[in-house]
């Protein structure tokens, strides 16, 4: 009988671990300063391993700088929105080719001929759509479709 796969955690029981484990794993730009001086004040009596005072050495000299711009969407965040979007951008394009088949044209009611997202052929029109949908803004039916024609 074949034994099942246990799931591995790791578990910091050591003073500092979480910062040191930052440190170790991610480089010095991962460290969290809140997250150190909270295991400051939770381990006085502790000394400070060599790492990580060598890390708050340079953090306060300055050397260290977090990261700049917008951190980075997880990756199953991702993977959901471009489903989301593959789902609504294909039944958008669907919907506009049988309209453009049946009727010969796309030109739409009178109260969407001069939206910004009723412009251009199908496809563009359907990415246009999904970016209105999920409020990706104006400018950004162009990522939607280079998103879409992404492989996942």
């Amino acid at each position: 009988m074949a034994k099942a796969k246990m799931a591995k955690f790791h578990i910091t029981l050591t003073p500092y671990g979480q910062s040191l484990s930052s440190l170790r794993n991610s480089g010095p730009q991962a460290v969290d300063p809140t997250v150190l001086a909270k295991e400051l004040r939770e381990h006085r009596d502790a000394p400070l391993p060599e790492d990580l005072r060598m890390w708050l050495a340079d953090y306060l000299a300055g050397d260290i700088r977090p990261k700049r711009g917008r951190p980075a969407r997880p990756a199953h965040e991702q993977l959901h929105r471009k489903a989301l979007w593959q789902v609504t951008y294909n039944r958008y394009l669907t919907w506009l080719q049988e309209r453009q088949s049946k009727a010969g044209h796309l030109n739409g009611w009178s109260y969407i001929r001069e939206a910004g997202w009723w412009q251009g052929p199908p496809s563009e029109r359907a990415a246009r759509m999904v970016a209105e949908r999920f409020g990706e803004g104006h400018h950004a039916w162009r990522s939607v479709q280079t998103t879409i024609s992404k492989k996942i």
